[in-house]
C-alpha cells in the first residue's frame, strides 16, 4: 500500500509539473496567437502631395475642342494594389499613385460613381465635363491603406471589384470584409464583383491553364467537364458573389470586371465563353475588361454592356498616364480628323503606326502603306473603337491595286452596319462585314484606282477613276457608326494608298 502511495504521489508530481510547464506555454501560445492575429481595420497612410502642376494638363482642362470630343465618353482606369515596395507589374507606389491624381485633377476630371456611370447610359447630361471611374482590381489590402486616404485628398472616389472568396484571406494581401465596409461607408466607394472563386486559371487539357470563367473545366479522369456542368458551375459563382456583398451589407453589385480581361479568349470552347458572357450579363449592367487598344469607354461601348479600361502599371509616369489619356480620346469628327497621322493608326495587335518604310503599317507623306505580315494579311484602323458617332462620311484617295488580289476599306467599323469595299486591278466589290456582297463593278484595268465612297444613312455612292457607280442600298448602322480601315490579304507586296482624306457629310473640303 505505502508502495502504491508513493508511486501515486510521484504520478500526481509528474502531472503538476507538466501543467506548470504546459500551461503557462499554452496561455502564452494562445496570447501570442490573439496578439498576431490580424486588425479587421488596418492603419491608413497618408502619402505627401506632388509638386505643382504641369502647363499641359490645364490646358487639357479647358480646351474646348477635347470637350467636343469627349460627348458621353468616361475615361476608365484599372489599378490593381498601392505598396511601397512595389515589386510587381501590378504594385504602384503611394507617391506615383498620388502623382497621376494630382494629374487628373488639374487636367479637370471629375470621378463618378457606378450609379452615375449607369445613369450615363441613358442621359449623358449626368456626366461632368471630363468624368472618370477609377477601378481597383481584386480587393487588395493596400486600396485601403494608401488608395483610400489619397482619394479622399484629392477629392476623387473609387470602384473596387473584389474577389468575395478572398475577402480576409492571405492577410495582409487581401482587404477585410471591416475594410471594405469603412470603405463603403465612406461614401467614396463602391464595392463590386470580381468572382467569387474565378480569379484562377485551370487545367483545360492540351496542356492549357487557362481563365476559370471562360472554359471548361478538365476532370481528374482526363475529360471536359459538359457544357451543362460548365454552366451550372458559372452560375453558382456569379449567384455566390452577389449574395456575400449583399450579406456583408455592401448592396447588390451592377457592376462586373473579368479575371484577367479575359471576356471571350484564350478558351477551349468558344461557345462556354459565351455562355459565360450571357450569365454575368444576366446578373450585371456593366461587365468591365483592359482594352488591348486603351481608350475611354464611348456611350456605344457602355450601350453595348462591355467597358474598356485603360490599364496603369508599375512604371507609368504621371506624364505618361497623360499620354496614354489624350491618346485614348474619342475620334474627332470626321471633318477634324487626320488620317495621316500615324499615332491615328492601330493594327489589329494594337501596335501603332509608323514611318518606318518596313513596318506594317508605315505612313510617309502622304502614303498610307500597309503590308502583309503572315498569309492572315495584315488590318490597319484608323481611331479604332474610338469613332462610334461616325456614320455618315466620304473617304477618298488613290489606292494601288494588284492584278491577282485585292485590298479593301473598311467603313463603318464595328457597327452593325459595317462594310468592305474591295479595290481590284480591274474590279471592285461592295460587300457587309460578313460577306454578304452588295454590288460588284467592273472598271477600267489598272494599277492605281482614285476612289470615293460617301456613306448617307443606307445609301452608298462609290466612284472610281471620275466614274460615278449606281448607288447601293447598305444596311443600317444605327445609332453606332464606325471610322474606317484598311485591309491587305497575304501579299508579300501589300498596298499603298495616297492622299487619303475625310469630310463629313456638310463638309466641301476634304481634310488632309
Amino acid at each position: 500500500m505505502a508502495v502504491l502511495r508513493r508511486a501515486v504521489l510521484r504520478t500526481a508530481l509528474v502531472l503538476v509539473a507538466v501543467l506548470a510547464i504546459a500551461v503557462p506555454v499554452t496561455v502564452t501560445r494562445w496570447l501570442g496567437a490573439a496578439v498576431a492575429a490580424p486588425p479587421s481595420v488596418r492603419d491608413q497612410v497618408v502619402t505627401a502631395a506632388p509638386a505643382a502642376a504641369d502647363a499641359a494638363y490645364e490646358r487639357f482642362s479647358g480646351d474646348p475642342a477635347v470637350t467636343a470630343r469627349i460627348d458621353g465618353a468616361v475615361l476608365v482606369l484599372t489599378y490593381h494594389d498601392i505598396a511601397p515596395a512595389a515589386t510587381g507589374e501590378y504594385t504602384i507606389t503611394p507617391q506615383a499613385f498620388a502623382e497621376q491624381l494630382a494629374m487628373l485633377r488639374d487636367a479637370g476630371f471629375t470621378s463618378v460613381s457606378a450609379e452615375t456611370l449607369l445613369a450615363s447610359r441613358t442621359d449623358p447630361t449626368v456626366l461632368p465635363a471630363r468624368p472618370v471611374v477609377i477601378t481597383f482590381d481584386d480587393g487588395t489590402g493596400g486600396v485601403w491603406r494608401y488608395a483610400d486616404p489619397l482619394l479622399a485628398e484629392y477629392g476623387f472616389r473609387g470602384i473596387a471589384f473584389v474577389i468575395t472568396g478572398r475577402v480576409g484571406e492571405h492577410y495582409p494581401y487581401y482587404l477585410t470584409w471591416d475594410e471594405l465596409t469603412a470603405m463603403h461607408d465612406s461614401g467614396r466607394w463602391d464595392v463590386e464583383s470580381h468572382t467569387a472563386a474565378g480569379h484562377d486559371r485551370h487545367d483545360v487539357g492540351g496542356g492549357h491553364s487557362w481563365p476559370f470563367l471562360i472554359n471548361r473545366l478538365r476532370l481528374p479522369d482526363g475529360t471536359l467537364e459538359t457544357a451543362d456542368a460548365a454552366r451550372a458551375r458559372l452560375s453558382a459563382d456569379a449567384d455566390t458573389a452577389v449574395a456575400t456583398l449583399q450579406d456583408h451589407g455592401l448592396g447588390r453589385p451592377d457592376l462586373f470586371a473579368y479575371p484577367f480581361s479575359a471576356s471571350l479568349t484564350p478558351t477551349n470552347d468558344p461557345a462556354t465563353a459565351q455562355e459565360s458572357r450571357r450569365i454575368l450579363a444576366d446578373r450585371y449592367a456593366l461587365l468591365f475588361t483592359n482594352d488591348g487598344d486603351p481608350h475611354w469607354a464611348t456611350p456605344a461601348d457602355l450601350d453595348a454592356g462591355v467597358v474598356p479600361r485603360i490599364e496603369v502599371t508599375a512604371g507609368v509616369t504621371a506624364d505618361a498616364l497623360f499620354q496614354k489619356i489624350v491618346a485614348g480620346l474619342p475620334a474627332p469628327d470626321p471633318d477634324d480628323a487626320r488620317p495621316l497621322l500615324p499615332g491615328s493608326w492601330t493594327d489589329a495587335r494594337g501596335a501603332r503606326a509608323t514611318d518606318a518604310p518596313s513596318a506594317p503599317v508605315s505612313i510617309r507623306g502622304t502614303t498610307i502603306t500597309v503590308r502583309a505580315v503572315d498569309a492572315s494579311g495584315t488590318t490597319a484602323y484608323l481611331y479604332r473603337n474610338r469613332a462610334a458617332r461616325w456614320t455618315d462620311y466620304t473617304v477618298s484617295g488613290t489606292w494601288s491595286a494588284h492584278p491577282d488580289g485585292y485590298s479593301a476599306l473598311l467603313l463603318r467599323e464595328g457597327s452593325p452596319g459595317a462594310l468592305r469595299l474591295s479595290v481590284g486591278a480591274g474590279s471592285m466589290k461592295l460587300s457587309t462585314a460578313a460577306g454578304t456582297d452588295l454590288a460588284t463593278y467592273r472598271i477600267t484595268e489598272s494599277t492605281t484606282h482614285a476612289v470615293s465612297v460617301t456613306l448617307a444613312g443606307t445609301e452608298a455612292r462609290v466612284t472610281v477613276d471620275g466614274r460615278a457607280l449606281p448607288p447601293v442600298t447598305v444596311p443600317d448602322p444605327g445609332p453606332v457608326g464606325g471610322a474606317i480601315g484598311l485591309r491587305v490579304a497575304g501579299s508579300p507586296v501589300g498596298t499603298t494608298v495616297d492622299g487619303l482624306r475625310i469630310a463629313g457629310p456638310a463638309a466641301t473640303t476634304p481634310n488632309r
